[in-house]
C-alpha cells in the first residue's frame, strides 16, 4: 500500500512540475528542457540566444533559436512566460 501511494504522489508531483510556467528570459537550460519537445541542445541553444542577443522581447521571437518552430511556439505559449 505505501509503494502505490509513494507512486502516486511521485506522479502527482512531476505532472504538477510539468505544467509550470517557464519564463524563457530567465529559465535554466535544466528548466528549459522541462517543456515538451525541448531537449538538452535546443534549450542549450535558447540559452545561447539569449546570451548573444539579450532578452527576449516577444514569446514569437523563439522562432530565430534553430530547431524551434513557429508551430512548437504556438503549441506551448501556454507555458511560456516572458518578463524582464
Amino acid at each position: 500500500m505505501r509503494l502505490i501511494i509513494t507512486i502516486a504522489a511521485l506522479v502527482l508531483t512531476v505532472s504538477v512540475w510539468a505544467s509550470e510556467v517557464i519564463n524563457i528570459n530567465s529559465a535554466t537550460q535544466k528548466e528549459l528542457e522541462a517543456l515538451k519537445g525541448i531537449g538538452p541542445v535546443i534549450a542549450e541553444r535558447i540559452v545561447q540566444y539569449r546570451e548573444s542577443h539579450g532578452r527576449f522581447s516577444t514569446i514569437d521571437e523563439l522562432d530565430q533559436v534553430k530547431g524551434i518552430s513557429a508551430t512548437w511556439i504556438e503549441k506551448s505559449k501556454d507555458k511560456l512566460l516572458l518578463s524582464e
